[in-house]
């Protein structure tokens, strides 16, 4: 039959029978090139959901109804997943490395994880710029923590020692780094230094001399960077000047060096109130 919806009448009757049928749950479903979605529920963003999370897919997205989003297989234009998180089509979203064609096979809808198995501790696509995809002590805090990366994310699981998300050996097999498909619970241990977190402005001081931390402890220099050890004028550095002078203290070597507080006693000149003048 050939038609045109130009001559369907008020009810939009030729558009109901020749979409209202259940293609899915016909017996003839095998004759029909349609491919059917493996759920019921729908499992992506669109614009009456969130207008600022429309069209993010993959585990670096916002969660929809606490499962990853996908894209709808049922949109031509944005049934494929690409490798930045969002839905579209043609070779940019669908014929990449890790792109997912949802279009072509909806099944791909169920690829385990569809769900991440603990709370979300790291950001998102949808975080703002300064938080998407960092990681670690020297990021902003979320939810008064480190962030952490998503460890079902083939892309993003690593955290570098600089403290971005990522899969590069500059992000997973680094000193310092954390791959959290590796060690999901992973936790940083309370920062003992400046980081840009806390003040960017104290970043590299340490010793007695410099602003003492949040946590009122004197700041010491992180002994796994380029930078371990403390110089006598109280600042974070590496070499002779830093590590071996008298003074200095090397917290690779020391990682448990505490300087202790000089309690500083302030003698009055002012004459005692009974003291006679003359």
């Amino acid at each position: 039959m050939i038609w045109a919806i130009d001559f369907d009448d008020e009810k939009l009757s030729l558009l109901q029978a020749a979409t209202g049928g259940e293609i899915c749950t016909s017996p003839f479903k095998k004759e029909f090139p349609y491919k059917c979605s493996p759920v019921d529920d729908q499992r992506w963003w669109t614009f009456e959901d969130k207008p600022e999370h429309a069209g993010m897919c993959g585990r670096s997205a916002p969660l929809y109804n606490d499962y990853y989003p996908v894209c709808d297989p049922d949109d031509p234009g944005h049934a494929c997943c690409g490798k930045y998180g969002y839905c579209g089509s043609g070779p940019e979203f669908c014929g990449c490395a890790s792109c997912v064609d949802y279009g072509a096979d909806p099944s791909l809808i169920l690829k385990e994880p569809i769900r991440p198995e603990r709370k979300v501790t790291w950001y998102t696509l949808a975080s703002g710029e300064g938080r998407r995809g960092r990681c670690g002590p020297m990021a902003p805090h979320l939810d008064g923590g480190p962030a952490t990366c998503n460890p079902d994310d083939p892309s993003a699981k690593c955290c570098s020692n600089g403290g971005y998300c990522g899969s590069t050996k500059e992000h997973c097999e680094c000193q310092g780094c954390v791959d959290f498909s590796k060690t999901p619970d992973y936790h940083w241990k309370p920062v003992q230094w400046w980081t840009f977190a806390e003040n960017s402005n104290h970043i590299g001081k340490c010793g007695p001399g410099a602003p003492v931390l949040p946590s009122g402890k004197t700041p010491k220099c992180d002994p796994d960077s380029n930078a371990p050890c403390c110089s006598q004028s109280g600042y974070c550095g590496n070499g002779a000047l830093y590590c071996e002078c008298q003074g200095c203290v090397d917290f690779k070597k020391t990682p448990n060096w505490e300087w202790r507080r000089q309690v500083v006693t302030v003698v009055s000149s002012s004459p005692s109130p009974n003291a006679p003048y003359g």
